[in-house]
């Protein structure tokens, strides 16, 4: 349906979005996509060209564009609001075609990250806003890169019950499908997930905006901003090291080892520098910018050292498939402050 509109301005398209909701069932997906080289949609469009990818932006307003993107044959439609940090996708489409096409463009755009202990964080606090919140559904990513749903009965939205409900599974929830409630009805239904996307399913779409939204990209900005800057520096002929450690709730085994440096030897270039019970030390390199980092990994902690080139968008990256790969590590800044 939004490829049929025309709209000229973001006001004009959350009006519509609240309309639209109001009438039918339908669901609105957004797409949150970092843009830390500031690149244009034009120089975007020129670039996904070369890279085999499908996209069009047609300008509609100084921050709007009607866009179209994906991948050979499959590419999804709608509306694109330009931030000076990030880019909004909304579709009516399921989003999948528009984060593959992010994906296959980075570094140049990167999804957001919103990590699983912050995304609860997050839900706490809109908790404020509705009489309930309830969970009608999650995915839950589980040690060695799985994923599975769990579909219940709905349960109060509460973190501890949720933490034990993950812990208990080695797992961390990587997204999660609520029902808000006010004046005793069903409000709000919508998904909100790590890797940068939102879903509305019901209710207003500036109250998902206002309550989630906002708050999502406030965090996964704030996530960023602490992974930016990390890279080896000579200050007066000493060499500082901005090192990111996570801690681990139980040990590492050497089967999770093993885990660990398979899994980055395929997603990077790597060297094994040694491996054996109870350490590994790697070096690894992000081909699509060259960022490299150093990476020990002990029974009770993982480091990972940025090297002489590290950015932001490639740091994210390598945390977001340790966690999904080690869900029970959390971020800790100096070894031993919170890091975020």
């Amino acid at each position: 349906m939004l490829a049929t509109q025309d709209f000229k301005s973001v006001s004009q398209l959350f009006s519509y979005l609240n309309s639209i909701h109001r009438k039918m069932s339908i669901s609105t997906h957004i797409i949150i996509a970092l843009n830390d080289r500031e690149v244009t949609p034009k120089q975007v469009e020129e670039i996904a060209k070369d890279s085999g990818l499908i996209s069009e932006f047609k300008k509609k307003a100084e921050d709007l564009y009607f866009f179209t993107a994906g991948a050979r044959i499959n590419y999804d439609t709608g509306y694109l609001i330009l931030k000076k940090e990030f880019w909004v996708f909304i579709t009516d489409k399921d989003g999948y075609n528009v984060q593959r096409f992010i994906k296959n463009l980075h570094p140049i755009l990167t999804l957001m990250y919103v990590d699983s202990d912050s995304i609860l964080k997050l839900i706490q606090e809109s908790t404020k806003k509705f009489e309930l919140v309830n969970v009608v559904e999650g995915t839950l990513c589980s040690k060695g890169e799985t994923f599975r749903n769990w579909k219940k009965e709905p349960i109060k939205f509460l973190i501890p019950s949720l933490n034990k409900m993950a812990n208990k599974e080695d797992a961390k929830w990587s997204g999660l499908t609520l029902l808000c409630y006010k004046d005793g009805e069903s409000h709000l239904k919508l998904r909100i997930s790590e890797q940068g996307h939102l879903a509305l399913y019901k209710g207003e779409f500036t109250n998902l905006y206002e309550v989630f939204l906002l708050p999502y990209m406030s965090e996964g900005l704030r996530i960023k901003n602490y992974f930016q800057n990390k890279e080896r520096k000579i200050m007066d002929g000493t060499i500082e090291l901005s090192p990111i450690f996570m801690n681990i709730k139980d040990e590492l085994s050497m089967g999770d080892i093993g885990l660990l440096k398979k899994a980055l030897l395929k997603n990077y270039l790597g060297a094994v520098i040694h491996a054996g019970n109870p350490i590994l030390m790697m070096q690894i390199t992000d081909r699509s910018d060259g960022s490299s980092f150093d990476v020990y990994a002990s029974k009770q902690k993982i480091e990972v050292v940025p090297l002489a080139k590290s950015s932001a968008a490639s740091l994210t990256s390598v945390y977001s498939l340790i966690s999904d790969l080690l869900p029970s590590i959390k971020m800790n800044a100096n070894g031993g402050e919170s890091g975020y």
